[in-house]
């Protein structure tokens, strides 16, 4: 069971993204809250998943949070170790290539300031 937490809408010239968390009532081995996310591009899913721990100083709605999981889900090639990728579907590999740079400029727009 989840309950819904909150959306965020994104636009580029690609269109609109969504991100839309729940709470997920689950805790990690890092007593991190989890919360379940999914993020849609003209209704169609890119990611979904319920693997984003949120430490319990944050608040599961906030900026910081939104911010830090579309960090997360925006990750370039040479952001991070190759390794990353791995587990990426053809869709997520597009997405990556296609419109993760504009979009996590639209992002770090609108969340300047609210930094982790």
């Amino acid at each position: 069971m989840s309950s819904y937490l909150r959306s965020c809408y994104f636009d580029t010239s690609a269109g609109r993204f969504v991100l839309t968390t729940w709470d997920t009532y689950r805790i990690d081995s890092k007593g991190n809250n989890l919360i379940r996310y999914v993020l849609t591009h003209k209704a169609d899913v890119l990611f979904l998943g319920e693997d984003y721990g949120i430490p319990s100083w944050d608040t599961m709605t906030s900026d910081v949070t939104m911010h830090g999981l579309m960090i997360f889900l925006t990750r370039r090639l040479g952001d991070t170790d190759p390794e990353f990728f791995a587990g990426y579907t053809p869709k997520q590999i597009a997405f990556r290539d296609t419109y993760a740079e504009e979009l996590s400029h639209v992002v770090e727009n609108r969340f300047s300031g609210h930094r982790r």
